[in-house]
């Protein structure tokens, strides 16, 4: 059984309580009130107290990061202005910067799939970079979308842009080269500025929340 603090109770305040002045694992476990009187005892439902250990910041990085995606000790960093970065954290208490890429635009979010990185890029679109080579990123490819791209995730040759105020933009990207529209979404000039994937919904949030109907991605 768990080590309990000393009940403190009284008139002030009216009934017994428990404290924890100074948490420890001795005290995580299972707690339950007992309540007796004339008419018999009752027992509260238990309650589970989880005593984690405390956070440590194994490293950081101080340029910047408005986007991340992680993937096979690499971090890919979507830096606004500065574009993307992509840093090794094998030795997670020294991130070591491999190779970069100036996007034209701002870049907030970032998407990898397949040796290729999907950057969110502000008014500049989406950008396609090859990072097979993490030392040297190159362009393959980019569609200047209407809104204002900050976010984005590729499933399979689809991706799925929140471009601002022109809300959710899905482009072909079969070709990375010569990405396409498919499709799009947009709901009274509603700004779109992050979105995830469940099934075959698109859910966005932004000035609001929305849940889209992807299943046809030419008409969501």
């Amino acid at each position: 059984p768990p080590l309990p603090p000393t009940p403190i109770g009284g008139a002030n305040p009216p009934y017994p309580y428990l404290a924890f002045p100074s948490v420890s694992n001795e005290n995580a476990g299972v707690y339950f009130a007992t309540a007796t009187n004339l008419a018999g005892v009752v027992e509260s439902w238990p309650v589970l107290l989880t005593v984690l250990p405390p956070i440590t910041n194994l490293s950081s990085w101080w340029q910047g990061a408005a986007g991340l995606f992680v993937t096979n000790d690499l971090v890919f960093m979507a830096q606004g202005a500065g574009g993307l970065a992509i840093l090794s954290v094998s030795n997670i208490t020294t991130p070591v910067l491999l190779g970069g890429y100036n996007t034209p635009g701002t870049a907030s979010a970032v998407w990898v799939a397949g040796g290729l990185a999907y950057v969110a890029d502000g008014s500049s679109g989406l950008q396609i970079l090859n990072v097979a080579n993490p030392f040297a990123p190159t362009l393959v490819g980019s569609y200047n979308t209407p809104g204002y791209a900050s976010d984005v995730i590729v499933r399979s040759n689809l991706a799925f842009v929140a471009d601002g105020s022109s809300g959710l933009l899905i482009l072909n990207v079969s070709n990375p080269a010569s990405p396409t529209a498919m499709g799009n979404y947009a709901s009274n000039s509603l700004s779109m500025e992050r979105i995830c994937l469940a099934g075959d919904h698109v859910v966005v949030a932004g000035s609001v929340m929305l849940v889209i109907d992807a299943m046809n991605p030419a008409s969501p």
